[in-house]
């Protein structure tokens, strides 16, 4: 084995042991799945063998380079609430806060990447690429995006907390801070509500019988084995 290979098998074994590739309950990021029939895969929701399975290769580097950039944006806003302190000032920021969202019979736990208690505003950092940026500049945050932020502001309520906004935050992987994209709306109950009990639903139906809405950006990164979709190969 070469040193390229080392490294890259190096990389690789320590993604596999990271709590998210580890994760084996759905989370908020997967709740907002315009697509039943992956929705259900993700929830585990009666699945056919995986015994022959082929299930697309994805490429650590962009989950890699995530994980750090969040792991610094804590760090900022720790320090940000030690300067407040040390001016006699309340500390601003909640970080990385795992949260339980519970609706329609279902509990999701999930992380709050930033909550600001000053403004009631629930933060979602996403770092992405120029492509994901300019998509969003244009149409705005995808549906996933906003069910996962709106569900973190039902957990953050029903834990007692004002929630008044939910924000993504894009940082872009390769490019200047003034480039940082901001998205806001109002805190909406009813979009987690619902997103949630449309979860509820698809866990209670047979999972060969879950509609399928396949789409280019969906389907690419869809976790469901390629042999097992004919209609999202189309879009792989």
């Amino acid at each position: 084995m070469n040193t390229h290979d080392r490294l890259t098998l190096l990389i690789k074994r320590a993604d596999l042991a990271r709590p998210r590739s580890l994760q084996q309950s759905i989370g908020p990021s997967q709740v907002g799945n315009p697509c039943d029939r992956s929705l259900g895969w993700d929830a585990g929701v009666g699945e056919p063998t995986r015994g022959d399975d082929v299930v697309p290769a994805s490429d650590p580097i962009p989950s890699i380079v995530g994980t750090a950039v969040h792991s610094w944006l804590e760090s900022a806003a720790v320090l940000d609430n030690e300067v407040r302190r040390a001016t006699g000032e309340s500390p601003r920021w909640l970080t990385e806060r795992q949260v339980t969202a519970r609706h329609a019979g279902l509990t999701i736990t999930g992380t709050v990447d930033l909550f600001d208690r000053s403004e009631g505003a629930v933060i979602d950092w996403k770092v992405v690429g120029v492509t994901t940026l300019r998509k969003a500049q244009s149409e705005g945050p995808s549906q996933a995006y906003r069910v996962q932020s709106q569900i973190y502001g039902l957990a953050l309520q029903q834990e007692g907390f004002a929630v008044r906004t939910t924000s993504i935050a894009m940082l872009p992987r390769n490019g200047p801070l003034s480039s940082l994209l901001v998205m806001e709306e109002p805190y909406d109950q009813t979009i987690a509500e619902q997103a949630l009990a449309r979860l509820a639903a698809v866990t209670n139906t047979d999972w060969v019988d879950l509609a399928v809405s396949p789409s280019d950006s969906a389907c690419r990164w869809c976790s469901v084995p390629w042999n097992l979709c004919e209609e999202g190969q189309l879009h792989r």
